[in-house]
C-alpha cells in the first residue's frame, strides 16, 4: 500500500475525488490528519517564537493594485484568485502572504520604535489559483507560513542565508522530518523567484525518491519596499535607504506529506506509522479485549478515571482487539491499553508499545502515582511514556 492510499485509508487525508462536490486542488483532512497538521503547525509557531519572531496576522484578500506593484498580477494574473467587494472594488486572493505585509512596513516600524533589525512571522492560508494541480503537493489552498528578516540596507548576506538555514531544519524537525533526509541547495537564476536576488531551497525525498522542495528562503532585498512605494506613494524609506529583507516560507501540507513518508514502515509484516509523540493523532487508545458488558464498562470507567487524571484518550469498545492493534499501528498511536479478565480484578491492564510490540502490566495506581511525581504540564504522551518504562523496569 502507497502512502496516498494509507493516508486515505485511514483518516488522515481526503482528496476532492472524496468529495461529492470534487474541485481539484482542495484537500480535506479528516480527524487523525487534522491532529497531525495542528501538532505540525504547533511546531512551527514555538520555533518561531523561540527565535524572538513575533506574529502577525493581515488579510486573505488584498487589493489588486498591490498585485500590481508587487509583479505577480503581470506574471501570475490567470493563477491568481480573482474576486471583489460590494462595492465593486477589485481584491485577489493572496498567492502568498509577504505582499500582504510590507505595504504595512511603516506601521510596523513605528510599532517596533523606529528600530531595525525586527522579525515577523504569518502563518494562514493561501490561494494558489495553479491550473495544475497534484493531490497535496499542489493546491489551490494550503496553510502557509513566512518568517521576515527586516534589516538596514545593505543587509548582512550569507551571515543570514545560514542562520536560516539552520532554522529552516529546527521547523522541519518539528514537522518530524530530521536533517537526515533533508537537502539544502541554492537555486539558479531561472529557478529563484522574481522578486529575489538570491533564493535557496529545502528539498526532501517523495515516495517515488524524487526531489521535493518544502521550503524556501529569499533574499528580497528592497524590491518589495521600491514597488509598493512607487505605487501608493507611501514613505518606506529609513535614514533615507529602503530597508531590506529576507524571507523564510514553506506550507503545513508538503511537510504533512513527506513526514508521514518517512514515518510509515512494514514492520514484522505490519503497517507502522511511527510517528514522534508529539506528532501522533492520540498518544494512547484504550481497548477491551473481550466485548462483554464487564469489560466494556471497565474501559468507560478506566477513561473517565484517566481524564480525572488530566489523561484524556479514547475509548474504542468494538472490534477483534487483533484489528484494534492493528489499527493502532496504523495511525501511529504509540501506547495500546488493553482491558483483560485480570483487569476487573485488580485494576490494572497491559500498555503496548507501537514500534516494539512489547507489552507490560500498569496499574491505576502506577499511573496516578506517576501523575502525581510529573508537572501537571506535562504531555499525556510524555505520562504514559514514563508509565510503560516503569512497567518495564518494575
Amino acid at each position: 500500500m502507497g502512502i496516498k492510499e494509507h493516508l486515505v485509508q485511514n483518516g488522515f487525508l481526503w482528496g476532492p475525488e472524496h468529495n461529492p462536490y470534487p474541485v481539484s486542488g482542495f484537500m480535506t483532512y479528516p480527524p487523525n490528519g487534522a491532529s497531525v497538521k495542528r501538532a505540525i503547525e504547533s511546531g512551527y509557531y514555538q520555533v518561531f517564537h523561540s527565535e524572538g519572531f513575533e506574529e502577525i496576522s493581515t488579510p486573505v484578500l488584498f487589493p489588486e493594485k498591490a498585485w500590481q506593484a508587487s509583479g505577480h498580477l503581470e506574471r501570475f494574473g490567470n493563477e491568481m484568485l480573482h474576486t471583489q467587494t460590494s462595492e465593486g472594488q477589485p481584491l485577489i486572493g493572496r498567492p502568498e502572504m509577504a505582499t500582504t505585509i510590507y505595504p504595512m512596513f511603516k506601521k510596523l516600524l513605528e510599532f517596533y520604535r523606529g528600530h531595525l533589525p525586527f522579525k515577523v512571522f504569518q502563518s494562514g492560508i493561501s490561494l494558489p489559483n495553479d491550473i495544475q494541480t497534484e493531490w497535496q503537493t499542489r493546491t489551490r489552498q494550503y496553510t502557509a507560513h513566512e518568517g521576515h528578516i527586516f534589516m538596514e540596507s545593505p543587509a548582512p548576506g550569507e551571515q543570514t542565508v545560514s542562520y536560516l538555514e539552520s532554522l529552516s531544519y529546527l521547523l522541519m524537525n518539528a514537522a518530524g522530518i530530521t536533517r537526515d533526509h533533508l537537502l539544502f541547495k541554492e537555486k539558479s537564476p531561472k529557478d529563484k523567484p522574481f522578486y529575489a536576488k538570491k533564493a535557496y531551497g529545502l528539498y526532501g525525498k517523495d515516495e517515488h525518491n524524487d526531489l521535493l522542495e518544502i521550503l524556501g528562503i529569499q533574499y528580497r532585498a528592497s524590491y518589495d519596499f521600491e514597488k509598493h512605494s512607487q505605487m501608493t506613494g507611501t514613505q518606506l524609506q529609513v535614514n533615507g535607504k529602503f530597508p531590506e529583507v529576507f524571507e523564510i516560507s514553506f506550507s503545513t501540507e508538503r511537510p504533512f506529506l513527506l513526514a508521514l513518508t518517512y514515518a510509515l514502515k512494514q514492520i514484522d509484516g505490519r503497517m507502522v506509522l511511527s510517528l514522534p509523540e508529539h506528532l501522533a493523532p492520540y498518544p494512547g487508545l484504550i481497548f477491551p479485549v473481550r466485548h462483554n458488558a464487564e469489560q466494556i464498562a471497565f474501559g468507560t470507567n478506566l477513561q473517565a478515571s484517566l481524564k480525572a487524571l488530566g489523561i484524556q484518550l479514547p475509548f474504542i469498545p468494538h472490534g477483534d482487539i487483533g484489528s484494534c492493534y492493528k489499527y493502532a499501528d496504523a495511525i501511529g498511536v504509540p501506547y495500546a491499553l488493553t482491558i483483560d479478565n485480570q483487569t476487573i480484578t485488580d485494576d490494572s491492564f497491559t500498555m503496548r508499545e507501537r514500534d516494539t510490540k512489547q507489552q507490560v502490566r500498569i496499574s491505576l495506581a502506577d499511573i496516578g502515582h506517576i501523575r502525581e511525581h510529573v508537572p501537571y504540564t506535562a504531555s499525556v504522551g510524555s505520562i504514559l511514556s514514563t508509565a510503560y518504562e516503569y512497567g518495564k523496569n518494575k
